[in-house]
C-alpha cells in the first residue's frame, strides 16, 4: 500500500501500540503495468502529515520508492518529533483499545 491507503492502519497502531511504529509504504499503488507512479514529494507529504499527528517513530520506503523518496522523506521528516512510546489514548484521554502496562523488556 502507499503512505495514503495505510494512514487507517497506522493510526490504530499508533494509539494501540506500547512500542514504536513504523511505516514503510510503497510509491503509492502499483499502476496498471506494474509501476509506481507516486513522487516523492506525495509520500513525503503523507508521511510528514503522519509525523505531525505524532503517529510515527520510524519511516522508510518499500516497492517503488528511490533514493529519491527516501531523501524527500528524511528532509520532511527531520524537524518533527517523534511519537510518544506508549499508548496515545485518543481525543477523549482514554485509550479506545485494551491497553495494559508492559514491564520494560529492554527493547527500545
Amino acid at each position: 500500500l502507499g503512505a495514503r491507503e495505510m494512514r487507517p492502519f497506522v493510526e490504530d497502531l499508533a494509539h494501540a501500540a506500547t512500542t514504536w511504529v513504523a511505516c514503510y509504504p510503497n510509491a503509492g499503488l502499483p499502476n496498471e503495468l506494474g509501476g509506481y507512479d507516486e513522487q516523492p514529494h506525495d509520500t513525503s507529504g503523507f508521511l510528514g502529515e503522519f509525523a505531525r499527528d505524532g503517529l510515527l517513530n520510524v519511516v522508510g520506503g518499500c516497492c517503488g520508492t528511490t533514493p529519491d523518496h527516501i531523501r524527500a522523506m528524511s528532509e520532511g521528516i527531520r524537524p518533527l518529533q517523534p511519537r510518544t512510546r506508549g499508548c496515545r489514548g485518543g481525543s477523549s484521554g482514554r485509550c479506545r483499545h485494551r491497553c495494559r502496562s508492559r514491564t520494560s523488556t529492554g527493547y527500545p
